[in-house]
């Protein structure tokens, strides 16, 4: 052989595995999207089968759980606690929440519930007094607030030190009086 015939018989044999490449490219995409078809199509069965019975549909079915599973969109905890103190205006404790949604006893789930009502604590979405949970607008107008001890303004609203007249306590201030 010499040394022209080889080097073309190299760039031959380049050219095929190339091609080859390609094809199992092409074969693998194909494939892929064979698989989010079927995935589709389970998850389809799945709502189907939840509305139906009347229960939440699964994130993702057994057969994908090779695969991540899919998480609820953020914030849909938030909003279905809302939801449930909008209903009443008897506020509602952490405990029952969990028992309206039937998650008790699963411990990620009640992580949940933990997790959102400290966010819409922080974000004066609802008010934590004695145990239970409140919409802002529920104390306002003669809700359960009226028979605790905090003023309904206090317990919905965050005191402003600048408008309520209130002096700032600076830290040193703080550490003298400790000393």
């Amino acid at each position: 052989m010499s040394d022209e015939s080889f080097s073309d018989y190299i760039a031959r044999e380049r050219d095929q595995l190339r091609t080859g490449l390609e094809i199992a490219r092409e074969d693998m995409r194909d494939l892929e999207d064979r698989c989010k078809e079927i995935e589709r199509e389970l998850e389809a069965m799945d709502a189907y089968e939840a509305a139906k019975s009347g229960k939440a549909a699964k994130a993702k079915s057994s057969a994908s759980a090779g695969s991540a599973p899919r998480r609820a969109r953020a914030g849909s905890r938030r909003e279905a606690i809302l939801a449930a103190l909008t209903s009443g205006s008897a506020g509602m404790s952490r405990g029952e929440l969990i028992k309206s949604f039937g998650i008790a006893g699963d411990k990620s789930g009640e992580m949940s519930v933990s997790n959102a009502l400290t966010a819409l604590s922080k974000n004066g979405q609802v008010v934590r007094m004695n145990g239970r949970y409140y919409l802002p607008e529920q104390l306002a107008y003669g809700g359960h607030a009226a028979q605790t001890d905090q003023s309904v303004e206090n317990a919905a609203h965050p005191v402003d030190p600048v408008t309520s007249g209130a002096q700032p306590v600076s830290t040193n201030t703080f550490f003298r009086a400790a000393q």
